[in-house]
């Protein structure tokens, strides 16, 4: 159980590395991006207060996501955090398949745009099409293959979804009855 526990942690650590390392290539990739294409115009308000709102909805769905794993996820109540016992499909998890890493891929693309800048942009956007890959290419067949009842209970939802409705659930949920 002991060695289980750890390659957990280390899987955790490893998908943790890769986000961090998303973010943190945002803003980089979209000065060499501006230095390529000798961007001169002003920063837009506009887009900064769009990556701003980006990346409140990515905190949100992140956390929501992550809190009803917790919560629903664990057979027994878990310290800190940790890869959950069972396939989860209540709260968000009832209307789309991968709100925390969908909300951090948001927050890539909310990074990105905070430069208020073409060049951040299309770094953002990039950051963006990579955690879409991320998590349909390795988050996805991991939980398959760690789950099977994961296909059936996830059938006819989306990996994601910006509707209201779904976020409204998740916040709804957090605050139920445990399991």
């Amino acid at each position: 159980m002991v060695i289980k526990d750890l390659m957990r942690q280390k899987d955790f650590r490893t998908k943790m590395l890769f986000w961090l390392g998303l973010w943190g290539s945002v803003p980089m990739l979209a000065s060499s991006i501006e230095s390529a294409i000798k961007e001169e115009r002003r920063p837009s308000v506009f887009m900064r207060l769009i990556g701003l709102k980006l990346m409140f909805l990515g905190v949100l769905l992140n956390a929501i996501g992550g809190k009803t794993l917790k919560k629903y996820g664990h057979f027994d109540v878990s310290e800190g955090i940790s890869a959950p016992d069972r396939v989860v499909d209540k709260g968000i998890y009832s209307c789309m398949r991968h709100p925390a890493q969908f909300g951090s891929g948001l927050m890539g693309l909310g990074i990105g745009m905070l430069t208020g800048k073409l060049a951040g942009l299309i770094s953002g956007m990039l950051a963006f099409m990579m955690s879409l890959i991320f998590m349909l290419n390795v988050e996805e067949p991991e939980t398959m293959k760690r789950f099977p009842d994961y296909c059936e209970k996830m059938a006819g939802k989306p990996a994601f979804t910006l509707r209201p409705s779904c976020l409204l659930k998740g916040i709804i949920a957090l605050f139920g009855k445990n399991h």
